[in-house]
């Protein structure tokens, strides 16, 4: 024990106080951060979410512009030929090789 301005003081058992202060304020540190961090996720998924919505918006107008014939072509009509071939390319060979 050492005697510090008359006072006698115990270091080892400031030393046991002071961990279990610590533990206190750790445990009060993860009570705090676990909601933000729940809140900041929650943000993250909400903007990744509209992030998602604005490319497959930007994707729907892009096809719009291109389906809507502005270099004077008819692209919905080549659309359909291009899905029409490719579905025979796939239909035709399962339908000659099933048994009658």
């Amino acid at each position: 024990m050492q005697t510090i301005c008359g006072v006698a003081i115990d270091w080892s058992a400031t030393g046991d106080m002071m961990a279990g202060l610590g533990g206190l304020i750790g445990a009060g540190a993860v009570i705090y951060a676990a909601p933000k961090a729940a809140d900041t996720f929650s943000s993250w998924r909400k903007q990744k979410h509209h992030e998602r919505c604005m490319i497959v918006a930007e994707d729907i107008l892009t096809l719009a512009y291109k389906l809507s014939g502005a270099d004077g072509r008819d692209h919905v009509a080549e659309a359909i030929n291009q899905a029409i071939m490719n579905l025979e390319g796939v239909l035709l060979p399962i339908i000659r090789h099933q048994p009658d």
